[in-house]
């Protein structure tokens, strides 16, 4: 019943929230608790947007930012005032910005090696003159 439902929760938001966090598999077990709970709330459920954020917390600290913002993006569709779930929503576009620059960054250097490659392998490749 609702008891359960609400240990369940506690219990998902101190995995969520463990310092061991991924390392000791909290995180995971975490995400499963609250997957498991939103199929058993239904989406009418007074306490959908604090498991949708608790989600969305887990999804984060895994470094799933896409979904993390998802989730807190879900979680603001309820309670458009949750202020964590906008906090952590903000936070998630923020890393997923971050990992655009870089992944940008790594694709240009690449480039630029390829470039570079190919121009020595056609000077080597040229034959020489003889004057």
């Amino acid at each position: 019943g609702g008891e359960a439902r609400a240990a369940r929760r506690r219990l998902a938001w101190a995995l969520a929230h463990s310092a061991e966090g991924r390392a000791a598999g909290h995180l995971g077990r975490a995400k499963a608790l609250l997957q498991a709970l939103l199929e058993e709330e239904g989406p009418g459920s007074a306490d959908r947007h604090e498991t949708l954020y608790l989600l969305a917390v887990a999804h984060f600290r895994l470094g799933e930012y896409a979904r993390a913002r998802w989730r807190a993006r879900e979680a603001l569709e309820l309670v458009p005032e949750m202020r964590q779930a906008l906090a952590l929503k903000l936070q998630a576009e923020e890393e997923l910005a971050c990992e655009g620059l870089i992944g940008l960054g790594l694709v240009g250097g690449a480039v630029m090696l390829g470039v570079s490659v190919a121009a020595a392998f056609a000077r080597s490749s040229r034959p020489e003159r003889r004057r």
